[in-house]
């Protein structure tokens, strides 16, 4: 008697980048917003999409997995943190609002304004990476 043997399905992880757009999406639709604490802005959900995907893109699709959390006034922060290092990303409610990314190592931190998807991959390589930042 012969056997047939049939390829196994298995269900793959997520990519880091579906994750966080996942968690992006509930963020849209979670019930705990009020008039106290807002959701975040249309803005706010496609700019931080745009960033992360475009940032994705340029890293060869290995962007590493981040905590995604609204600021409560319409505008979300994208953290990721190794170690001694932190990098944490700033999306306002509205597109003249201030949007920034935050760099820290040990006690060395710094504010960036210029926020591409060029320079969000450029510090993410820097967090994943052993050399020491710039100053």
């Amino acid at each position: 008697m012969s056997s047939l043997s049939l390829p196994l399905k298995t269900a793959q992880s997520p990519t880091p980048l579906q994750t966080m757009l996942d968690d992006l999406s509930e963020c849209k639709t979670s019930p705990d917003y009020d008039t106290n604490y807002q959701q975040p802005t249309s803005y706010a959900v496609t700019r931080t999409q745009n960033l992360l995907q475009d940032s994705s893109a340029i890293l060869g699709n290995d962007l590493p997995l981040g905590t995604l959390l609204p600021d409560g006034n319409g505008g979300i922060r994208i953290e990721w943190i190794r170690s001694v290092r932190e990098l944490s990303v700033m999306v306002p409610a509205k597109a003249d609002g201030k949007e920034y990314l935050y760099h820290e190592e040990d006690t060395d931190y710094k504010v960036e304004h210029n926020l591409t998807p060029h320079s969000l991959a450029q510090w993410l390589r820097w967090l994943e990476s052993d050399t020491p930042k710039e100053k």
